[in-house]
């Protein structure tokens, strides 16, 4: 009979409790510090910085005259070159996309045909 006791305490597992441990502070910390100093973490940090002087910016200056002293000559000095890439990008766009490429006209030549008086 004691034999027969031996091989049933010896097949059945005792039962302990399982002891987790919880992650020490320090490698918290290193974990949130990799974290903080990572790629995509520096990007953000970039674009909040940039977006906040940006702010600052239009704050301190005012709308109106940003407009009037930046934005309108940014635009008149880059509106004609993104017109003429625009254009010239048409066939590409078109092959790209599957179409059959339609005739293009350049910037200048739509401009004169639109201004043209009708006949």
């Amino acid at each position: 009979m004691a034999r027969a006791n031996l091989k049933a305490s010896s097949a059945r597992r005792s039962t302990r409790a399982v002891v987790r441990h919880s992650p020490s502070k320090s490698s918290v910390l290193e974990s949130i510090g990799q974290i903080a100093m990572s790629r995509p973490a520096r990007t953000v940090y970039y674009v909040l910085g940039t977006a906040g002087l940006t702010a600052l910016a239009v704050a301190l200056v005012g709308p109106k005259r940003l407009e009037r002293e930046v934005i309108k000559p940014l635009r008149g000095a880059i509106e004609p070159q993104a017109e003429k890439l625009w254009s010239e990008s048409k066939p590409l766009r078109d092959q790209i996309a599957g179409h059959e490429p339609e005739p293009s006209f350049c910037a200048d030549s739509r401009s004169e045909l639109e201004l043209a008086p009708a006949r």
